[in-house]
């Protein structure tokens, strides 16, 4: 197939000039609109970036603002002087986007209001991210990613209950907050195309990290009951085991009765294992150290990593290996999908960055061009003159949802492409859920004889449902007309499922050219490792996460149970939807759009994995130990212009109390890089 410049000769946000004020806890959402075509401009304080002082390191070199910043362009500019503020105006008056991070009323402070700013500059989509938001009690806190990641739930799930609660590595809070501030700007830009008019985008990280955690919330609101334990810190557990093989650790996932029946039929029916509690959940937790875990390890441990893997996936089990960063960055699966591309960095070495979370039309887009260096504070940029914007004559219906009066085909299982599909629909879309009474949504399953649990009722709001057979010839005709009327079309199905109907993708684009279709599979649709299956539990150890978040002076790897990904394939996944919807106004062609899961944790580690590219051996779990010290603050806090952040001696980051465990954030250390 022709790759996306061959088709519609253009990245989709071409012509979206976005001015980027984004310090580190939103870095990702320029990146985001970077890949995607948009002219991003990165406006930096005297001095730079916070980002350029933040860990892991090579050298001087910060691989934080090294992977966030790729694609974009940048300019010092001190908003505090007269001169620096006529400058950053230029730029606004002349930008579709505005991202910035400032607390509640601090641009307002210098005169630099962004509600005012909208009114001044109607065409401008503001979006604003905070850690807590622009109102409500916490609005002038200060947060951290380790507090955000402990506020939103995260944290609770991290670990086992003998140990305190683990931080999951990178930056994980920011980065989701990024991605979802990514999709917030974009739904606010097409919005305006359609209504003549720009907005205020208010974004709370706390909020954002929440909604993404997984659907232990859904499952605790109804009854307002204690957390089950299947939601609490219980490290793998019985559901997601982490077993030890021959050279690691490898993670079966065991959700269905189905699953552990292959399961234990693969160990061989042991008598001990055939009594029919063993088929429930509980019953396998309760016996899951006394009796399981030890049958597990004796099996596995005459099989590596990827013979257990390769067993288990033939079988139809989901089963994924735990891999450390160095088999990572070798993984035959990510050399197929070019997960990971060639990059050279501020001081001129050469190491491995993923290459981004998506394939087009199967070319990869994402990493073009590095970092940018350094701006001069007294260097007058000259920026270039950017392509034609996408222009929309606004309808009468400017007031609807971003996406009102699109048509979205939901084919989605469990959680990720149903998310992008909510999603949509929550604002403005018509999606309809495509289901098969021979095979009920796991997550329907779970609903027992209503059909709706509550996990299934969080990530399908706002839609309908229609039900067909598609065994039958006019069970697939009548998806097919559905087809010929939809915008978009998402799915996570094992591959070739939809083929086999007569479904693909390229069938449904053949039918409407117009058809944009997202499918998101845990190891993508290419590679050695194509048909592997699995849920958001098993992307985590084979994208390398799992193996970092963990303690370093542990035997075993202290898993999480968090499904995470699934919610950030979501966000992901809308954001392409609308940056394509948005380039479709100016190409007329739809595109396929390919989410690998697993590329998910690739891409949000991605400093880590490049600073064990350029240094091996240089990157392992961290446990609680910061870099950035026990407060993990840096000066970012202080100020709109601040450039200076901590680099401490590494300590622990929670402290126990009153028997619960909290992530400790406490006023800035400035220090200089040493």
């Amino acid at each position: 197939m022709e790759s996306i410049d061959q088709v519609n000769g253009t990245l989709p946000l071409e012509g979206l000039r976005v001015v980027d004020s984004a310090d580190e806890k939103a870095e990702m959402a320029g990146r985001l609109l970077a890949d995607l075509g948009a002219d991003v401009i990165r406006v930096e304080p005297p001095g730079g970036a916070v980002s350029r002082r933040l860990p892991p390191f090579h050298g001087e070199e910060s691989l934080y603002f090294a992977v966030r910043n790729t694609n974009k362009r940048s300019v010092e500019i001190d908003p505090h002087s007269e001169t620096g503020r006529e400058r950053l105006l230029g730029l606004l008056e002349g930008a579709d986007i505005w991202l910035e991070t400032s607390r509640p009323g601090e641009w307002a402070a210098i005169g630099l209001d962004p509600p005012e700013l909208s009114r001044r500059f109607p065409q401008l989509v503001i979006t604003s991210i905070s850690d807590f938001g622009a109102t409500g009690p916490y609005r002038d806190m200060s947060g951290t990613d380790p507090v955000l990641v402990s506020l939103s739930w995260m944290l609770f799930k991290a670990g086992v209950p003998e140990l305190p609660p683990v931080l999951p590595p990178g930056a994980l809070a920011y980065d989701i907050a990024g991605i979802t501030g990514a999709f917030a700007a974009l739904a606010g830009y097409r919005q305006r195309l359609h209504s003549g008019r720009g907005q205020c985008i208010d974004l709370s990280v706390m909020e954002s990290v929440a909604q993404t955690t997984d659907w232990g919330l859904a499952n605790v609101s109804p009854s307002g009951a204690p957390p089950a334990m299947s939601e609490v810190r219980n490290g793998a557990g019985p559901i997601y085991p982490i077993v030890r093989c021959a050279d690691g650790w490898i993670r079966p996932s065991v959700v269905t009765v189905a699953e552990w029946r292959k399961l234990r039929a693969w160990l061989g029916e042991p008598e001990e294992l055939q009594d029919e509690s063993f088929d429930t959940t509980t019953g396998r937790y309760m016996a899951f150290e006394t009796v399981l875990r030890p049958i597990y390890e004796r099996f596995f441990s005459q099989l590596s990593m990827i013979e257990a893997c390769e067993e288990g996936q033939r079988r139809r089990i989901p089963v994924t290996p735990l891999l450390p960063p160095n088999r990572v960055l070798e993984a035959p699966q990510y050399r197929a999908l070019e997960s990971f591309v060639d990059i050279e960095i501020g001081s001129g070495d050469r190491g491995r960055i993923a290459s981004g979370f998506y394939l087009v039309d199967g070319e990869r887009v994402g990493v073009r061009e590095p970092a940018p260096a350094p701006a001069s504070r007294d260097d007058s940029p000259q920026w270039q003159s950017r392509a034609e914007p996408v222009v929309v004559s606004p309808s009468r219906d400017g007031d609807a949802g971003p996406f009102s009066g699109l048509r979205v085909l939901d084919f989605g299982v469990a959680g990720a492409a149903p998310e992008i599909a909510r999603l949509l629909g929550e604002y403005g879309a018509d999606v309809i859920r495509i289901e098969s009474p021979r095979r009920p949504d796991l997550f329907r399953q779970l609903g027992g004889p209503s059909g709706v649990s509550a996990v299934f009722a969080s990530s399908n709001r706002t839609k309908r449902s229609f039900g067909v057979d598609f065994t039958e010839p006019e069970g697939v005709e009548a998806v097919m007309e559905l087809v010929g009327s939809a915008d978009v079309v998402v799915e996570n199905l094992p591959p070739d499922t939809l083929a086999r109907w007569g479904l693909g993708p390229e069938v449904m684009r053949a039918a409407n050219p117009n058809l944009l279709v997202i499918s998101s599979q845990t190891m993508g649709l290419r590679g050695p490792w194509r048909e592997w299956r699995g849920y958001g539990a098993n992307t985590q150890p084979v994208g390398g996460m799992t193996a970092l978040w963990s303690l370093p002076d542990h035997d075993e790897p202290v898993a999480s149970n968090v499904a995470f990904p699934d919610h950030v394939v979501g966000r992901l996944g809308a954001v392409a939807a609308t940056a394509y919807l948005i380039g479709r106004e100016r190409s007329g062609r739809g595109v396929h759009v390919e989410i690998a899961q697993a590329e998910v944790c690739l891409n949000i580690l991605a400093d880590l994995f490049l600073k064990e590219s350029l240094e091996p051996g240089s990157v392992g779990p961290r446990g609680n130990r910061s870099e950035r010290g026990a407060r993990g603050v840096s000066t970012r806090a202080q100020g709109i212009s601040s450039g200076v952040s901590s680099r401490a001696a590494p300590t622990r980051s929670g402290d126990r109390c009153a028997g619960r465990w909290v992530s400790r954030s406490g006023p800035p250390m400035p220090t200089s890089r040493p």
